[in-house]
């Protein structure tokens, strides 16, 4: 709601007592990254003398809360490499064969969903878009861009599924399903995401953010 009507909502919301320090905190940074990550850059303008009263004006300084946002964008793209270098390491694995469900655990891709939906928020609110684009130069985003496409280029290629070879379906019924050899996950889609957010990124680098419609339409 506040980043939807961040002049009248997001004002008063930051104006709740304590409230812009909670969202300062390195609990909260910790607890929620992703939001975290989107109040900060609100911040670098609910902060501000043009937003506030200055006897109103909270603590946390629009300086801070820049230089906070700024730290995160590191943060983020340090935890998105990690991410994809264990999707790396889990392609390039031979198939495996057991009598579990696989792994079912995918908290460790919580960085890729982070950042697609901070990019989505880009593309949803023009209010934010355009504090991206004053808060965030050429060197920055560059920074922040370079070693994610330096791991998608070192993406191995999904590996081809096996034919089936003659006489193997009599041996595959005495085996049961549970105990067929399972091809590995590759997390395509995943890093679809990571490739569509490092593309609207790299728009807004390149000046052709333009509205939240055009970004959208030149990354589908």
């Amino acid at each position: 709601l506040s980043l939807g009507s961040m002049t009248l909502l997001g004002k008063y919301a930051w104006r709740v007592p304590n409230l812009s320090q909670r969202i300062h905190s390195s609990e909260f940074a910790e607890e929620y990254k992703g939001d975290y990550l989107v109040w900060q850059l609100m911040g670098t303008e609910l902060a501000s003398g043009a937003m506030l009263r200055k006897k109103n004006a909270p603590l946390i300084s629009a300086a801070t809360c820049l230089d906070a946002f700024r730290a995160s964008l590191v943060v983020l793209s340090e935890n998105v490499v990690r991410t994809l270098s264990e999707v790396q390491s889990r392609r390039k694995q031979p198939p495996s064969v057991d009598d579990t469900k696989g792994d079912d655990d995918k908290a460790w891709l919580q960085p890729i969903s982070e950042l697609n939906r901070f990019t989505n928020l880009l593309v949803a609110s023009s209010h934010l878009a355009d504090l991206w684009k004053v808060n965030v130069p050429k060197d920055v985003l560059d920074d922040m861009l370079k070693p994610i496409r330096s791991s998608l280029t070192r993406m191995p290629p999904i590996p081809k599924k096996k034919p089936p070879v003659e006489g193997k379906s009599a041996e595959n019924d005495k085996l049961g399903p549970t105990q067929l050899e399972r091809p590995n996950p590759t997390f395509e889609e995943e890093v679809g995401l990571v490739r569509k957010s490092a593309k609207i990124l790299a728009l807004t680098l390149q000046g052709q953010g333009g509205s939240s419609q055009s970004m959208s339409s030149k990354t589908d």
